[in-house]
């Protein structure tokens, strides 16, 4: 018989940005509302550990050096058991600036590159980020990934 402690019950959040100061605020402040957070510095990092960890959200800043922020997405929203992962962009551009620049992607490569399922400004309000990651990581998105990951 296998028992289930409250870490394993604990949903897990990725949080994805290569300021150290950043990642200590999210992980904190997610710890204190009940969270596991995970961290990356960089995207390499990050889409390593959701392949590991399949986070039940991920918390990605868009500006990581190099474009990483929207390669890490890309490859996140292309990938079969990991598409379905809801991600809370962060970003010191407004989403308006963001979201054209998102587009303009889309055209430059030839795909579409969906809008994130939230969108937030640095420095995030702290109210606002827990709101988004507790609707993010309680929807009905969590029984479709799982069904995915389970090819059920």
């Amino acid at each position: 018989m296998t028992f289930l402690t409250m870490t394993d019950l604990k949903k897990k959040i990725l949080i994805v940005d290569e300021e150290p100061n950043m990642r200590i605020f999210l992980s904190n402040l997610l710890h204190s509302d009940g969270f596991d957070s995970i961290e990356a510095i960089d995207s390499d990092e990050g889409l390593r550990k959701a392949r590991k960890y399949c986070p039940d959200v991920i918390i990605l800043d868009a500006m990581i050096p190099s474009e990483a922020g929207l390669r890490i997405y890309r490859c996140l929203k292309c990938d079969a058991k990991l598409k379905l992962i809801p991600v809370l962009m962060l970003a010191t551009l407004n989403e308006k600036t963001f979201t054209c620049y998102r587009l303009s992607q889309n055209i430059q490569r030839g795909c579409v590159l969906p809008k994130p399922e939230a969108y937030l400004e640095k420095p995030p309000e702290t109210a606002k980020l827990l709101n988004i990651v507790r609707r993010l990581s309680c929807s009905d998105i969590e029984s479709d990934r799982y069904k995915v990951a389970n090819k059920i």
